[in-house]
């Protein structure tokens, strides 16, 4: 997880050059499509992250709820 970062002007991430927001985007789609791992993509998150899957409109906010939508909807053993 990532304490130090923030949303700022959409497209950038206060604390955080381009550069790494690049590598930090591929750890993250590697943590779900490549590993297929939570937790792995829950550490390239914000504290309270929320996430919005939009073509079926489910998501979630939160540590709790994030981890969860990955675990049973997204990543999970109950992903499609």
């Amino acid at each position: 997880m990532r304490p130090w970062c923030a949303v700022g002007v959409p497209g950038t991430v206060v604390g955080m050059g381009p550069e790494e927001m690049a590598r930090l985007w591929d750890e993250h789609t590697a943590g779900e499509f490549a590993l297929r791992d939570v937790d792995a993509t829950m550490a390239t998150m914000v504290p309270e992250p929320s996430v919005v899957h939009l073509p079926t409109l489910i998501g979630a906010q939160g540590q709790e709820g994030v981890r969860r939508f990955y675990a049973e909807e997204f990543i999970g053993e109950g992903a499609a």
